[in-house]
């Protein structure tokens, strides 16, 4: 990513990395509850505001959320307040939504939450509120605390801290949700699955628990094959049938780990990107 200063906290770590970190735990997050979460980027590599905008509009987004960190200097210990901007004015978003993240972001430690105006940044505002609000697609950019401190910033470096920004913001977006669907919307239109089909696949996750053994150990020994004879394809073709069979045994961490190391030989970004958030959260 870019080198610019500004970015930098007091021992050097970059505000895109935090973002990141954070991005990733929310989309993790939203996941987990239903939603469809799309990243624009996945790892730390510079993407044009263009295509950012674009992969709104080809995902038909709900919602685009830009997540940032600020900074200030010199250092002010009284300024470490969360805020977010919208394109305009508060007129041009739903106000459920602008709603929603003041009363978020207002709970965290770091005081009361404020909402501005993109125009404070630039006269005409920020490309991606501003392209996002032309395609009528709802947008805010959050600034959630300032990483120029340095004790922040030494707390930002930390999964636990990224993690507690994510569940702030994905609360936000949550009870946005659900306000809109409670003001007529429909909520299983914004989520991946249907309340009547989670429900059907947490009575199979029951059952399983208690089946027999057999077949999975099948599928873990041809996967456990596949590996040793560099087959990766084969291999997670082999652990997802043993994953999918008992999803609770003993050793699933072990299971998830070479599953991830098959994805990565294949090259399958995706997959190992999951993989590896699965691993992290789950157990």
């Amino acid at each position: 990513m870019g080198k610019d200063p500004f970015r930098q906290g007091p021992t050097g770590e970059r505000e895109e990395w935090i973002n990141l970190r954070v991005a990733r735990e929310l989309k993790f997050l939203l996941e987990a509850k239903g939603y469809l979460a799309t990243l624009t980027r996945r790892r730390d590599f510079e993407t044009s505001l263009e295509s950012r905008v674009q992969l709104a509009k080809d995902s038909k987004a709900d919602l685009f959320l830009s997540v940032h960190h600020a900074s200030c200097d010199p250092v002010i210990e009284s300024i470490n307040f969360p805020f977010f901007y919208i394109h305009t004015n508060v007129d041009s978003l739903p106000q459920q939504l602008i709603n929603s993240f003041k009363t978020e972001l207002s709970k965290t430690d770091r005081g009361e939450a404020f909402g501005f105006s993109d125009n404070w940044v630039f006269k005409d505002g920020l490309y991606v509120l501003r392209e996002c609000a032309r395609l009528q697609i709802p947008a805010i950019l959050t600034e959630f605390s300032f990483f120029s401190h340095p004790e922040e910033e030494q707390k930002l470096k930390t999964r636990s801290y990224c993690q507690s920004e994510a569940e702030v913001l994905f609360l936000a977006i949550h009870n946005y949700f659900q306000a809109e669907a409670g003001n007529g919307g429909s909520k299983e239109d914004l989520v991946l699955f249907p309340t009547a089909y989670k429900q059907q696949l947490n009575d199979i996750k029951a059952s399983l628990v208690s089946v027999d053994s057999s077949l999975w150990q099948t599928s873990l020994v041809e996967a456990e094959k596949s590996l040793l004879q560099n087959d990766y394809q084969n291999a997670v073709i082999h652990f997802e049938k043993a994953l999918a069979i008992n999803p609770y045994h003993k050793d699933i961490v072990g299971h998830l780990d070479k599953m991830y190391v098959c994805t990565q030989q294949m090259k399958a970004e995706e997959y190992s990107d999951n993989l590896q958030a699965l691993r992290r959260h789950v157990f």
